[in-house]
């Protein structure tokens, strides 16, 4: 089959017009024909980044939240203040404002694109979206809320997914080793 452009119509001109559209939309990464079950690569940026808010499936441990940055960073914050949800919380008079300790952990950016990389083989571009203002249920225990940015994709999602929260578990070890 073989298809002739003929004349500059209105019809011919508007088609033209979505193929410059649709070909800008793959340059600029709002569209993909790739396969989606191919391997996402983390790109060698350190503009890429991972915000994990973890609650632990054993109620005694605290919830905490993981800041990973390809710049070479990893920041985890662990306890009960409202502080570990939320940097900017204000609620000051909360029982356990206090209740917070941080960890940091410093690496190459290669180290830290490896371990972004873990959790994107893991399939965390994979997980179904959610919401921006969804929050963590409070009554789900081993759950994750990620918000990622990686190679200019954002990513949010709540997940029980074990493998991711086997990954979360490890990287806490790696951090700071849960005392027995």
């Amino acid at each position: 089959m073989h298809f002739v452009f003929k004349g500059s119509g209105a019809a011919g001109r508007q088609l033209v017009a979505w193929a410059a559209v649709a070909a800008l939309a793959m340059l600029a990464g709002c569209a993909t024909w790739t396969n989606s079950d191919a391997r996402f690569v983390v790109d060698d940026s350190q503009l890429n980044w991972m915000s994990i808010s973890y609650r632990p499936s054993d109620a005694t441990r605290a919830p905490c939240r993981i800041n990973i940055s390809a710049a070479g960073s990893v920041r985890c914050l662990t306890g009960k203040s409202p502080l570990v949800a939320n940097d900017f919380a204000t609620d000051t008079e909360h029982a356990q404002w206090a209740d917070a300790s941080e960890n940091n952990l410093g690496m190459t950016p290669a180290e830290a694109r490896a371990v972004l990389q873990r959790f994107a083989d893991a399939g965390i571009m994979r997980e179904p979206s959610r919401p921006k203002r969804e929050r963590l249920p409070a009554d789900v225990p081993g759950v994750a809320v990620f918000i990622c940015r990686l190679n200019r994709v954002e990513q949010r999602c709540v997940t029980a997914n074990p493998e991711l929260i086997a990954l979360i578990e490890s990287l806490l070890h790696e951090i700071a080793p849960v005392s027995e």
